[in-house]
């Protein structure tokens, strides 16, 4: 039987001749061009810095090369080099300059400068709000913000200054870092706004909490952007008052899961419910076409939460979603029943019940589309370098790549979303496209706008 595999050239020669192959040398080309011109690409290429002494390989090579490892979903360093052997980056640096070992990389981005780096970012975001693009991806008018938290890798044999520590009952401690991420949702582009790492224990204290980051992600995120985002929905482990007035600060509502029955403003709105038939209902489809027959209740006004400084609307939400499983080697027709209760600041007069139903929904978005990409495909779960500067330095950059590859893909270019090529083949093929098109990208990743400056 002939072996499937075939010789690195052959396959090379296949991809060539095929429209997919000349495709994906277009696409990475437009993806340059449009990265540099709309947000400021090459600019940031020539602007990186890093704190190292007279190096050889100056900070604009460690980005190109760090930045596309990221957008080509890099998983290591080692990756990294063989994608450097194979010709990957060759096209992406002027041909004077010399491409970095991935140690190179790693002691570079040990040295990163992060503040710089977040300027970048905010930048692209600043970009983003310009085109109205939250105003574009919003839910019924809503623009709306998810907040979560995520563990990124835990290791036992080595610790930073950085580190989070969780100690197990046999006695041993996981060191891991966690981050918590702000991310659009219910829209395409699901661009990530800002992020932050939890802090480690300060003396006797507990390490930071999820709750306090997301504060400070909710005020930063105002004071840079202004008013980007109408609501936060969020999980039920910041169904906790600080977080909700940071929110009301900032001038956005929260719609927040709740799970805690013994909640008196969970009581109270139970009671209201207890007796009366649904408010309002409807049908609707889930992400796996079943039909769906959802019921809801909704009560504003709702006073019994004192730690908030405003009343509460309480939503109960009832879905039967009906769907065909397998059971004994037969089709077997089931309605699965969940209930879900919500608590928001939004009025009935200004969202209705099941405007809230799917700003609640979207919440899922930062993990199925956020935090599974990144780690999935990203490998935002891998420790490239543990250093406290390199993790948040690494981090910046899968941020950068994942937020421009999903404005090219979805807002620059949403046809390509309807021809149902799954957006990681998209990828793999344009990163192949980079090792023979005679396209010249150095062009626009390091040198557009230099003779209009």
């Amino acid at each position: 039987m002939q072996s499937v595999a075939q010789p690195l050239e052959e396959v090379q020669k296949i991809f060539c001749r095929t429209p997919g192959g000349k495709k994906a040398g277009r696409l990475i080309q437009h993806f340059t061009q449009y990265a540099s011109k709309v947000y400021g690409f090459s600019q940031m290429v020539r602007q990186a810095k890093d704190g190292r002494k007279q190096p050889r390989i100056k900070a604009p090579a460690i980005f190109t090369v760090a930045f596309f490892g990221a957008f080509f979903c890099m998983e290591s360093m080692e990756q990294m080099d063989r994608w450097q052997k194979t010709g990957v980056f060759r096209q992406l640096v002027p041909k004077n300059i010399r491409l970095p070992s991935h140690d190179t990389v790693r002691q570079a981005l040990m040295k990163w400068d992060l503040k710089e780096q977040r300027e970048q970012h905010n930048c692209v975001i600043q970009r983003y709000k310009e085109q109205r693009g939250p105003q574009k991806e919003s839910i019924n008018g809503w623009r709306v913000t998810a907040i979560d938290g995520v563990e990124l890798f835990h290791t036992k044999a080595y610790r930073c200054p950085e580190c989070l520590t969780r100690e197990h009952r046999d006695k041993t401690t996981d060191y891991y870092h966690a981050v918590v991420v702000a991310q659009q949702v219910g829209g395409n582009a699901n661009l990530i706004y800002d992020w932050e790492m939890r802090k480690p224990q300060d003396g006797v204290d507990k390490d930071e909490g999820e709750t306090t980051v997301a504060q400070r992600l909710i005020r930063r995120m105002a004071e840079t952007y202004g008013k980007i985002t109408d609501v936060y929905t969020l999980d039920a482990l910041f169904a906790k008052a600080p977080v909700i007035h940071a929110a009301l600060d900032a001038g956005a509502h929260v719609v927040v899961r709740m799970k805690e029955e013994r909640r008196r403003i969970m009581k109270e709105a139970n009671a209201c419910f207890a007796n009366r038939l649904p408010d309002s209902t409807w049908e609707e489809r889930d992400g796996k076409g079943n039909t769906v027959y959802v019921q809801a209740w909704d009560e504003e006004g709702l006073a019994q939460w004192p730690q908030v400084r405003v009343p509460m609307r309480i939503v109960k939400i009832i879905r039967h979603t009906n769907k065909t499983v397998i059971e004994a080697n037969k089709e077997v027709f089931v309605t699965d029943v969940v209930e879900r209760w919500i608590a928001t600041t939004c009025s009935s007069e200004k969202a209705d019940t099941q405007t809230i139903a799917q700003i609640a929904a979207a919440r899922w978005d930062i993990e199925n589309i956020g935090f599974r990409n990144l780690k999935t495909f990203n490998a935002l779960d891998h420790c490239f370098v543990h250093d406290s500067v390199a993790i948040k330095a690494m981090i910046g950059f899968q941020v950068l790549a994942f937020n421009l590859k999903r404005l090219f893909f979805f807002h620059h270019l949403p046809a390509s979303r309807h021809r149902d090529v799954p957006l990681r083949y998209l990828i793999d093929e344009m990163r192949e496209a980079t090792r023979w098109v005679s396209l010249h990208l150095y062009r626009w990743v390091w040198e557009w706008g230099l003779s209009t400056a």
